[in-house]
């Protein structure tokens, strides 16, 4: 089966590659053809510059380079220069793999509701991180049960697609329950930590050889996680914080409980983080995201020294009670917020609590 013509990316059988940067179309047989175009990657929905080439299995090149294989002359053997010089390479990368640990991509979790499920847990922990999936598409969370009983601990593993989302997880949800956002918080809080795993000896190490179907099937997985991650994160995000980082994050700075129960709160917590904030600095903006229960309001400064000094100022401060966590992120913060407490919004609830209290005074 033949592709079609012209490049049309509502076709279901086409999909954007962002490792390689081409649009690929596949048949149902499982082969696949690439777009290549004169004027680069298409970002409308047709092209007709361009033409699709397909593309070759590894087991196509090996037939090809059996027929024209010249008797007495090993082909898939390099010259004695380049061999030399990729034997070092493997060499070299060899021994850089033994020396540097691999990154942990997960989280461990414990004092999880006992009725937890690995859905609820995924839809709590995929705000700070893209969740890795299986190959049916469902984030990677694993629920330890007591092993005579059957029944949940209160314990699982979540595991990430990049190791920075680790440190996020353990900085935002370390110490919180599991359904602070629905109020219910009954039970202990969550203990949240890096997950840690025992190295196994080189050889209890089973490579598996994978087939042509398997490699796309991996192929096609990480490509749709690659293409999640782009989506989730800011460009800046991929690092951590650089020098140039001007927004600050505050935890615990509130509950979802004191904010149900004073309707002046927002703005009040607002009015006194951006006092508190210019006494170091001018400040541009101040958002209270009042549908994380971690109690999150974000500090945006115009000068990352000031965004420094503020923050070792705030971590580990006491408010109201609670140790506020504090640190630096670059790009836009994505956390959750109704919108209440926004300016056009404060004056309007400002001015409703002064009537308020002048009705009170009347009476």
């Amino acid at each position: 089966m033949a592709p079609p013509a012209h490049l049309d990316t509502s076709d279901p059988a086409v999909h954007f590659d962002q490792q390689q940067r081409l649009w690929i179309w596949e048949e149902e047989n499982g082969d696949s053809w690439e777009w290549h175009s004169r004027d680069g990657v298409p970002e409308d929905g047709t092209d007709a510059s361009g033409h699709w080439l397909p593309v070759v299995a590894e087991e196509d090149i090996h037939k090809q380079q059996q027929i024209y294989a010249v008797e007495g002359v090993d082909e898939s053997e390099p010259a004695a220069p380049v061999l030399l010089r990729q034997q070092g390479k493997k060499r070299k990368q060899s021994e850089e793999t033994e020396r540097k640990p691999r990154p942990v991509t997960a989280v461990f979790v414990a004092k999880l509701p006992l009725d937890a499920t690995a859905d609820e847990i995924a839809s709590v922990f995929s705000r700070y991180g893209v969740l890795l999936e299986d190959d049916e598409g469902k984030p990677r969370i694993k629920l330890y049960h007591d092993e005579q009983t059957g029944m949940f601990k209160g314990e699982a593993l979540v595991v990430y697609y990049k190791p920075e989302s680790v440190d996020l997880a353990i900085r935002l949800l370390d110490d919180t329950h599991l359904r602070a956002h629905t109020g219910n918080t009954s039970g202990p809080n969550m203990e949240v930590q890096k997950a840690e795993f025992k190295e196994q000896p080189k050889d209890a190490e089973q490579h598996k050889t994978l087939s042509e179907e398997d490699k796309k099937k991996i192929r096609r997985r990480m490509n749709k996680m690659h293409n999640k991650v782009t989506e989730w994160e800011s460009p800046d995000e991929n690092e951590g914080p650089s020098e140039k980082a001007r927004t600050l994050i505050l935890k615990k700075m509130f509950t979802l409980a004191e904010l149900d129960q004073d309707p002046t709160l927002i703005v009040e917590l607002k009015q006194d983080v951006r006092e508190e904030c210019e006494l170091l600095g001018k400040v541009n903006s101040v958002v209270l995201w009042d549908l994380e229960p971690e109690g999150i309001i974000s500090v945006k400064f115009a000068d990352p020294l000031v965004a420094r000094a503020c923050l070792k100022k705030m971590d580990g401060r006491f408010f109201a009670g609670r140790r506020i966590a504090a640190f630096l992120i670059d790009g836009r913060p994505r956390f959750r917020r109704s919108g209440r407490g926004d300016e056009s919004e404060e004056e309007q609830r400002t001015a409703a609590f002064g009537e308020w209290l002048e009705s009170r005074d009347s009476t």
